[in-house]
């Protein structure tokens, strides 16, 4: 992974879109009655409380979620918190940690994945149809471009790159 900035966030309100389900097995035994009533509250929940609940979590507390019916006592492993995905970003979590990686690649940081080696390696499984499409006879790729006088400047996958042919008498 190719990591240029990392940000610590404490509160994910707005960013990271959050989702909560009952866990209907622990809490059928405790609140056989009230499921319907539990699970209608856990598909109405805001991010807050979300956020709220997790937070409950972290500090190994239980979360006292008020119904109509009467109150409901949530522990850990009552629910599972996931993260959902945002257009852009690969998310994951585990507990109160969550990790947002920005996918979206740049002009500037494609360019910059394609280096010597890349193009090294892409010049050396073609050579025999760079030899029959040039008539070369052989073919140097070099680091320094600079150290290439007179090449010539072409388009590498959206990077710029020098190459040089040169007529052998």
């Amino acid at each position: 992974v190719n990591v240029k900035e990392v940000e610590y966030i404490s509160d994910t309100t707005g960013i990271i879109t959050k989702k909560i389900k009952p866990n209907f097995k622990t809490l059928g035994k405790a609140y056989g009655k009230q499921m319907k009533e539990i699970a209608q509250a856990f598909g109405n929940m805001d991010q807050a409380t979300i956020g709220v609940i997790q937070g409950a979590e972290a500090a190994g507390e239980t979360y006292s979620l008020s119904l109509p019916s009467g109150e409901v006592v949530l522990r850990p492993g009552d629910y599972e918190i996931s993260s959902e995905d945002m257009p852009g970003w690969l998310v994951a979590g585990d507990g109160p940690l969550t990790v947002a990686l920005d996918v979206q690649i740049s002009e500037a940081l494609r360019k910059e994945g394609i280096d010597y080696d890349d193009v090294k390696a892409a010049v050396d499984e073609n050579i025999d149809m760079i030899g029959a499409q040039t008539l070369a006879v052989s073919t140097i790729v070099c680091k320094f471009a600079d150290a290439v006088p007179d090449a010539a400047v072409i388009d590498w996958d959206g990077s710029e790159m020098k190459m040089k042919l040169q007529k052998v008498n």
